[in-house]
């Protein structure tokens, strides 16, 4: 799935500076990747520098203090942040159904052996986070487990290689051998990731701007599903991995969720978003125009 601004036309002129912060090292962020990486920002007129902030409540921070544009987070720190009166808004996330997966120690067969273990996530409150209890919440065994938060990815595979934690939620095959015992998708558990998230007045004043930076992020997944050997190139460049099976294994993984999108023409963008005024309380012009693709 992506959600995303209905797209108008804009004329790129000089290169405008733009800071993304990026929260998880993933190929859910390929398709920002893929943009910096083939020039699709310049081409917009966009001078982007991608920023790694290994947290979605530091993002959010850093967001609102000015320090970076936007921010892609989970839905985590974006609802945790408006629940809390925090004024940003979402216009796109890279997928629908968030591709986790419960990877545990290889003398681990069932999801009941993790009790009384621990799994290991990034920070509290984070993607890693949210997935490990939703996954652990299906699989019955929530209040069973213990959650260790380890600073960011990189420390939580690490941790994970070294056996110090018994578990971990991440979207990134370990690099030793692992056992995956439960899959996000595979539970159908709704959670949009990476989020290209703004502040309401930044969208106000900067349209045309996000604009921009979108039809470079749709740009970026349009290459990565038609141009296998960029795709690789680019993961192992930005998740710092380069062995081919996981290479292989990462780009299978990115297309086969993006290749179910289908493309959306305004008219049915309009059809399907512009709903009678007796259908929603909330004004006509002040709804967000945005979409969902599947």
């Amino acid at each position: 799935m992506i959600v995303a601004m209905l797209l108008i036309g804009a004329a790129p002129g000089h290169a405008e500076p733009i800071r993304i912060a990026y929260s998880v090292i993933s190929w859910t962020m390929s398709a920002a990747y893929m943009a910096e990486d083939a020039d699709l920002f310049k081409k917009r007129g966009l001078d982007v520098q991608l920023i790694h902030i290994p947290s979605s409540g530091t993002s959010v921070q850093a967001l609102l203090g000015g320090s970076v544009n936007i921010i892609t987070p989970g839905s985590s720190g974006v609802i945790i942040a408006v629940v809390r009166g925090v004024p940003i808004v979402t216009v796109a996330a890279s997928t629908r159904r968030a591709p986790f997966t419960l990877f545990v120690q290889p003398e681990l067969t069932r999801a009941d052996q993790l009790k009384g273990k621990v799994v290991g996530v990034s920070r509290f409150n984070s993607t890693s986070h949210m997935m490990a209890v939703l996954i652990l919440r299906k699989l019955g065994i929530e209040n069973a487990v213990s959650i260790r938060q380890l600073g960011d990815s990189p420390s939580m595979h690490s941790a994970f290689e070294q056996k110090l934690v018994d578990a971990m939620v991440t979207a990134v095959k370990p690099r030793l051998h692992a056992r995956a015992i439960a899959d996000a998708v595979e539970l159908d558990i709704p959670y949009a990731s990476s989020m290209v998230t703004v502040t309401q007045a930044y969208l106000q004043e900067n349209r045309d701007t996000v604009e921009r930076v979108m039809r470079a992020y749709i740009e970026g997944m349009a290459l990565l599903l038609n141009q296998k050997d960029a795709a690789k190139r680019v993961f192992a460049k930005y998740i710092r991995r380069s062995d081919p099976e996981f290479l292989k294994e990462t780009y299978d993984t990115a297309k086969n969720i993006w290749s179910r999108f289908r493309a959306w023409t305004r008219a049915s963008w309009r059809r399907f978003w512009i709903m009678p005024a007796s259908r929603t309380s909330m004004p006509m012009k002040s709804r967000p125009r945005s979409s969902t693709i599947v």
